[in-house]
């Protein structure tokens, strides 16, 4: 084998390894971040855009979870509609617990749902615009897992050069749900009862609407921390949750701030409709 046949080899090799070796494995930190939940998107063509009187009709609705949790207790229905143009066999169907992305489910859920209906136009009318709402609903999570440092010694006479630095301030770009923490503020509070104090700012990052936004859970390492207030309202502009928690001691170190939420989530998504006089029959 000449010096060009081994070249070539391994040149082969290299890039094999290369694309093996060039990507990092997904794992469950991955994918909580971001700002999606479940995505509603209705089907194009279904039904499509004008129609005419006397047709039955097929609305199509694919929904996909892109967020990193379940959507649970979920229900999806129709509305908004005139029934002297539009009617439905059934307005309302429950959606199956749907799983989010993760480590071992990249590509999150899917599934799809249809409403039949029958279009009409009263007599002596030639045409008429309907719109009507594609309302989703389900209940979902955000939580977050950040490692603070836990630095009681404000005047940085214990700790070493290998000790961790408080960040005042920590931004993320969301856990893998509409509901995001933000940023973070720390403050210690030293002295012979020494404390330190988490301010988390939530927003609501997607276009639907959060109620019932419930704190489920606050741990700072092993120990349980109380976050107030426990229920918040995003639409009169409550988005600050306090997390505290006593320091046993003097010691510096880094540990993991837990924090769940739960809330529930509504979307609105609209479909219009051009209904036209009954086609003319042809002898």
């Amino acid at each position: 084998m000449n010096t060009k046949h081994y070249l070539l080899i391994a040149f082969v090799l290299l890039f094999f390894l290369a694309a093996c070796g060039g990507s990092s494995p997904n794992t469950a930190a991955s994918f909580k971040t971001g700002y999606k939940g479940v995505v509603v998107t209705p089907i194009k063509n279904a039904p499509p855009p004008e129609i005419y009187s006397g047709s039955n009709i097929k609305v199509g609705i694919r929904l996909e979870n892109l967020g990193a949790y379940k959507a649970t207790n979920g229900k999806i229905q129709i509305s908004g509609f005139d029934k002297t143009y539009l009617s439905f066999f059934k307005t309302e169907e429950t959606l199956e617990t749907m799983e989010g992305r993760s480590a071992v489910n990249y590509i999150g859920s899917l599934d799809f749902k249809e409403f039949e209906g029958k279009v009409s136009l009263p007599e002596g009318l030639k045409e008429h615009l309907e719109r009507f709402n594609i309302v989703t609903s389900y209940d979902y999570t955000t939580e977050l897992n950040y490692d603070a440092c836990i630095n009681p010694d404000m005047y940085g006479l214990a700790a070493g050069k290998d000790a961790c630095k408080i960040k005042d301030t920590a931004s993320f770009s969301g856990q893998g749900s509409p509901l995001a923490i933000e940023k973070i503020d720390e403050i210690i509070f030293p002295g012979n009862k020494p404390k330190v104090e988490f301010r988390l700012h939530l927003k609501n990052k997607d276009k639907g609407k959060i109620t019932d936004l419930v704190i489920e859970e606050g741990k700072l390492g092993n120990q349980m921390i109380l976050c107030s207030p426990t229920e918040l309202d995003l639409e009169k502009g409550e988005n600050l949750v306090v997390c505290q928690a006593p320091l046993q001691n003097q010691n510096v170190y880094t540990t993991t701030l837990f924090v769940k939420a739960t809330f529930s989530y509504e979307t609105t998504n609209w479909i219009e409709l051009n209904i036209i006089g009954q086609k003319p029959f042809y002898k």
